[in-house]
Order: structure tokens, then C-alpha cells, then sequence
């Protein structure tokens, strides 16, 4: 019989490298699965929800708001739209963000279903309008006091970029 992936590389965990499998005393459940197959999803989604009830993750629920941009696109009526998801604090209407190279004051806030709502809070994304340009998802984004502080933050940002193309030394 040929050994799987799973087979060859848990042999490679018995190493103290990595010792964090449950089988080997560590605190991370592996779970066999294929994709070619599909064996093993139910197992793994049981374990991802008991590690979910084990686990007591709790985000900040308070405070400025923090996250990742995971959409964005250029509307004709509306301009910028931004996908936010909400991982820390919270983000309101009326709130200045930075994203990326971006700033904006959020005009409008949609839920994913395109309900108007008035706070988004943690694992929440929100549809915001009102940045000044398009930031590209996987920015990570924050919520800043004044459009000072933003445009500040992005002018750093902007001379650290503009910075390391000219030292940069392409060979």
C-alpha cells in the first residue's frame, strides 16, 4: 500500500520541530481528509465545531474598530465600495478608516444581505461607502479619530512606499 501525504508528513511530526498533533501530546487536532475523494470532511468540520466550543475565543467587542478588507469594487452612483470584516471594536457610520493606501469617512453601511445598519461588530462584515479610492482586499484596515490622522497615516505610508522603489536596486 502507498503511504498518503498524512502518513509521510505525521512520521515528520514525530520530530520535536513539530509536536503539536493531538496524537503526540501536542494541542492541535489533525484530521485526515482528502480532496479527491472527499473522506474525512465530516470529521474535520466535527472537530473545527468542537474546537469552536472547547475554545473560548472572545473578540474585543469595544472601541475603535479594526479588520481586513475582503471586497472592493468601483460603483458608477456610488464610488468606492468596501467590504469590511469587523475583527475587533467596533465601526459606524460617520467613523474615518484607513485601508491600505485608502481613507475615507464611512458614508453608508449595508450588512452582506444590503440592509442599512448603524454598528458592525466583531466576525461582521459590513458594505461601507465613502473611502476616497479603492484599497485592495487583504489590506488590513483601522478606524482613525480624524481625517487628519488619516490622511497622515497614508502620507506615511505613501513616502515609505515611494522610499523603497528608490533605494530598491533592481540587478
Amino acid at each position: 500500500k502507498q503511504k498518503t501525504a498524512y502518513e509521510i508528513y505525521q512520521c515528520d511530526w514525530s520530530s520535536d520541530v513539530c509536536s503539536s498533533d493531538l496524537d503526540w501530546g501536542g494541542d492541535t487536532p489533525c484530521v485526515e481528509v482528502s480532496a479527491k475523494t472527499g473522506d474525512g470532511i465530516a470529521k474535520l468540520l466535527d472537530v473545527v465545531l468542537l474546537v469552536a466550543d472547547i475554545v473560548e475565543t472572545k473578540a474585543r467587542a469595544t472601541g475603535m474598530g479594526r479588520g481586513v478588507v475582503i471586497e472592493s469594487h468601483l460603483d458608477t452612483g456610488k464610488g468606492p465600495i468596501v467590504t469590511l470584516l469587523v475583527q475587533e471594536g467596533e465601526v459606524h457610520p460617520g467613523d474615518w478608516v484607513i485601508a491600505g493606501s485608502s481613507y475615507g469617512k464611512i458614508r453608508t453601511m449595508e450588512d452582506y444581505k444590503g440592509q442599512k445598519i448603524k454598528t458592525a461588530g466583531p466576525s461582521m462584515p459590513a458594505v461601507v461607502s465613502g473611502l476616497k479610492s479603492l484599497p485592495d482586499f487583504g489590506n488590513w484596515f483601522e478606524q482613525v479619530e480624524s481625517e487628519k490622522e488619516a490622511k497622515d497615516w497614508v502620507s506615511r505610508q505613501d513616502r515609505k512606499r515611494s522610499f523603497k522603489s528608490v533605494v530598491s536596486v533592481k540587478s
